[in-house]
Parts: C-alpha cells; sequence; structure tokens
C-alpha cells in the first residue's frame, strides 16, 4: 500500500497516536518498548562478554577482535522504535515550521510578502 502512497490505517493511527501524546504532553508508556530496551541491552551485553573473554586470552589477535568488538558495540546506534521515529520527525517538522515561521518563509519554503508589500 505504501508503495502505491496509499496511507495504512496502522500508521495514521500511530501518527494521530504520537500527535496526542506530544500535545498533551504526557508520555505514554508502551509494555513494548521496554522488552525492546531489554533485547537490545541483552544483546549489547552478550558482546561485551564476549570481548572481555576474548580479552582474558593470551593471543594478540584476541585482543584486536576484543577491541573490535567493543568499538562495535559502541558505534550501534541507540534503540529507535517506529514511536520514536515519529516523535522525531515531527519534532523536526515543528522546528522547521516555526524557524520559517520566524524567518518569514511558509510551509513550502516560499517567502512570505505582507499584504501591501510589493514583489519585483
Amino acid at each position: 500500500m505504501r508503495k502505491r502512497k496509499i496511507r495504512p490505517d496502522v500508521d495514521r493511527f500511530a501518527r494521530t497516536d504520537v500527535l496526542s501524546e506530544v500535545r498533551g504532553g504526557k508520555v505514554v508508556k508502551h509494555p513494548w518498548d521496554e522488552k525492546i530496551m531489554s533485547r537490545q541491552d541483552a544483546i549489547r551485553q552478550r558482546y561485551l562478554d564476549y570481548a572481555a573473554e576474548l580479552k582474558r586470552s593470551g593471543a594478540a589477535a584476541d585482543h584486536a577482535l576484543s577491541r573490535q568488538i567493543r568499538q562495535f558495540v559502541n558505534d550501534m546506534p541507540a534503540v529507535e522504535t517506529r514511536r520514536h521515529a515519529l516523535k522525531n520527525e515531527l519534532s523536526e517538522l515543528a522546528n522547521t515550521r516555526r524557524r520559517g515561521a520566524e524567518q518569514g518563509v511558509d510551509a513550502e519554503g516560499r517567502h512570505q510578502t505582507r499584504g501591501n508589500d510589493r514583489t519585483r
């Protein structure tokens, strides 16, 4: 449906839900968010456990691999659910509109003119 530029109801409902949450100023906790975070923490910890095991080895190659694994974990992006992505998208849109309003630019990026101003 998305490829055909049709927005599924689930997308529309999620966006509406996030908008009402943001406008209301209340953070709604969802049990799946906690499970996602817990699972990601467990995965990262498992990598770090393997790195620690390699570090205890006497081989230089194992020490190098241990450093690479720790760097890999450090470089992993923060966990972002679809709700987080929607919130970030809406926040960026609001910031863009606010900056545009401050600069006199409408949502399409055109400069706004006042009623009596003439453009040449």
